[in-house]
């Protein structure tokens, strides 16, 4: 609600002194009716110009709607409040509310933030203005912040300048002149080259002004200007930029006055537009929106279009009808759910692509409301997948897209199996990638939330069929291996997989993978390890397999040892080998230089005759490594008890010596049979 009462004593004080005074300031005449600006008749029989009009009709705007994105967090909104002031800060991607009046603190010097769909209270009590509530507010790309100026303290108005930038407050107000003190002025960034500034109007404090000014920053403040005619003194007003006509828009307003000697207001219903340094009182088309002050206009970047929402007509009724303003003409856009009927509301942005936004206000039985809505072509979001059907642990990658709304985007995955993916950016393409464990039917479901809090209305869904993975088994030709020598390894794939397989290798051990089966490899030192394999079907389902792997040193011999150590011929030898390293149990090949071998761990043999023998062992393990190892033993000659005596068999006779004879070819054969390895 605006509140009248302060400002009313003094206007009747002025009356009665027969008073009304105009605070003298700078003075800068700016502005020329642009050659092609045609005239028709004006108030108080003077001439108007009409901007020119477009040759080209815009297209329809898109559907919009109010969206409330108030969040039900704790400290996430501000008290519920009016007559704060509000505007879209494009340089620090946020909107910028400050001051009102809420149930507790009528006015305060609260700043806070919205971004991302959330309030953040960021008073500085060092550097915060000092309290208000209906000051003017508006976004200044020159300054890149937000310029603040007047407002009520409840019981002064103010004339005071602040900045907004960076999240600090800066008082400017000994930058220049100033403009009387006022409440509840008009305020708008203007881009045109012959203002290029924030541009005030209007406001009332003892006395109501239409007098227009512009922000020059630090080379003079604030400067009037002069048009040739201009809009009735008024508060309350709404004033935004068209940035695709290309002029500024005043519509409504309230003057409260004396009528005689009773209070009474005026609402104005009539559209104004600001072109070339000039005020030209516009003949628009189409319905007109029932003359509201206390509301807002705002540029919707959606439609390309002017917004009024809501404010109070001069019976008193709320309002919660929006209207937009674009190419001359007035369109009832209200739709069907649209914010509870309010006036003294706070909204933002202007003219900075952002959408229009909304917070608090009055309504009945409501003085100080805390809902914030949003004004968009709400986000929407579709969902694919590459099949309905996959198979348990194989990666589904879903493919989200975003539209509309404001981005960046927050898009949340369900995958109805208890997870989730958050998804965020700019968009409009999202990727998902989820691998379902166990087989069933699942019903994927994708919302979007845009920067500004708006839910898509209707999620996206998709449905997977997932059927059961495939098996696989693997096996080694060995349990073992042995360092620097080649195993094979096979894997084979089965149901319920769709076959063919494909294999793929990790033997855990820093090499590439390999794939195929079987395959072979080389482990090149001992340890344990892990082989896996994966086993990926013709649809793309999977499954792996482990087995473990240990691999030796291969097998050394340490050494080969004869008892006794210097055997005499006839007398029987043992030999024996210490083997370390390689996989047991072990194969034995000796051989004893004489055409004599064996295949024992620790054989015993007899040299016929003395001399020098090389006797050797090639030994492999059950991984079917090879060791070597060899070593020369001498055998003395035999002893005798009667030197030069004939040996005993020769005794014999004849017969003794065929017998011998036998024994011997029989001898011969089985060292023909053992042979040593070549």
């Amino acid at each position: 609600m605006i509140r009248r009462g302060r400002w009313l004593v003094g206007l009747l004080a002025c009356v009665v002194g027969g008073l009304l005074l105009l605070p003298a300031s700078p003075s800068v005449t700016i502005g020329r009716a642009p050659a092609d600006v045609g005239l028709t008749g004006g108030s108080a029989g003077k001439l108007v110009a009409v901007p020119p009009a477009t040759s080209v009709s815009p297209a329809a705007p898109p559907v919009t709607t109010w969206a409330n994105v108030t969040s039900s967090a704790a400290g996430a909104t501000p008290p519920g409040s009016e007559n704060g002031a509000m505007a879209y800060d494009a340089t620090d991607h946020e909107t910028v509310l400050f001051g009102g009046c809420t149930a507790n603190v009528c006015p305060d010097n609260y700043t806070w933030v919205f971004t991302g769909g959330r309030w953040t209270n960021i008073t500085d009590p060092h550097d915060a203005p000092p309290a208000r509530d209906l000051a003017g507010f508006a976004y200044d790309p020159n300054l890149d912040g937000v310029l603040l100026f007047g407002g009520d303290t409840g019981t002064a108005a103010l004339n005071d300048t602040w900045l907004f930038s960076g999240g600090i407050w800066y008082d400017l107000t000994s930058v220049g002149a100033a403009p009387p003190a006022r409440i509840d002025p008009m305020m708008a960034f203007d881009p045109d080259p012959e203002v290029n500034g924030t541009f005030l109007f209007g406001g009332c404090d003892a006395t109501c002004y239409n007098d227009t000014w512009a922000w020059e920053g630090s080379g003079g403040g604030w400067v009037r200007l002069h048009s040739s005619i201009a809009p009735p003194e008024m508060e309350g007003g709404m004033m935004a930029f068209d940035p695709v006509s290309d002029y500024m828009v005043l519509f409504g307003g309230e003057l409260f006055k004396l009528c005689g000697l009773v209070p009474c207001s005026t609402i104005y219903s009539s559209t104004w537009e600001f072109y070339g340094g000039e005020w030209w009182l516009a003949s628009p088309t189409g319905g007109t929106p029932p003359g509201p002050t206390g509301g807002e206009m705002t540029w919707d970047p959606n439609g390309e279009r002017l917004i009024v929402y809501g404010g109070e007509t001069a019976g008193g009724a709320l309002l919660n009808t929006s209207w937009d303003f674009s190419s001359n003409a007035w369109r009832n856009n209200t739709g069907k759910h649209p914010p509870p009927a309010r006036t003294g509301y706070a909204e933002g942005p202007d003219s900075s692509g952002v959408p229009p936004i909304i917070f608090g206000g009055y309504s009945t039985g409501d003085p100080y409301r805390s809902d914030t809505w949003v004004f968009e072509q709400r986000p929407t979001v579709a969902l694919a997948a590459p099949s309905s059907t996959v198979e348990a642990s194989t990666p589904v990658t879903f493919n989200v897209t975003t539209g509309y709304g404001t981005p960046p985007y927050v898009a949340n995955v369900s995958f109805d199996d208890g997870s989730f993916s958050y998804l965020t950016g700019a968009g409009p393409k999202f990727t998902a990638v989820h691998v379902f464990a166990k087989p069933g039917t699942y019903v994927v479901t994708v919302n979007v939330t845009d920067s500004l809090g708006v839910v898509s209305p209707t999620p996206a869904t998709v449905t997977i069929a997932v059927s059961a993975a495939p098996a696989v088994s693997v096996a080694a030709e060995l349990t073992t291996g042995d360092a620097g020598y080649p195993g094979t390894f096979t894997a084979v794939g089965s149901a319920p997989g769709a076959p063919s397989f494909t294999y793929h290798w990790s033997f855990d051990d820093g090499t590439p993978n390999q794939t195929g089966s079987p395959v072979t490899h080389t482990f090149e030192s001992p340890g344990s390890y892990n082989i896996t394999v994966n086993a990926t079907d013709s649809l793309g389902g999977y499954a792996v397999e482990t087995l473990p792997y240990l691999v030796e040193q291969p097998p050394t011999i340490f050494g080969l040892s004869s008892l006794p150590k210097s055997p005499g011929a006839g007398a029987a030898v043992g030999f024996e080998a210490v083997v370390q390293g390689g996989t047991p149990p072990y194969s034995y090949t000796w051989s004893f230089g004489d055409r004599q071998g064996s295949t024992a761990s620790s054989p015993t043999t007899t040299f016929a005759s003395s001399g020098n023998y090389t006797v050797q062992l090639w030994l492999n393990d059950s991984d079917g490594v090879e060791a070597h190892a060899e070593r020369q033993i001498t055998v003395a000659a035999p002893s005798s008890s009667s030197p030069g005596a004939p040996p005993l068999w020769f005794w014999g006779g004849l017969g003794g010596l065929a017998a011998v004879a036998a024994v011997g070819t029989v001898l011969l054969r089985r060292r023909a049979a053992v042979r040593p390895p070549p």
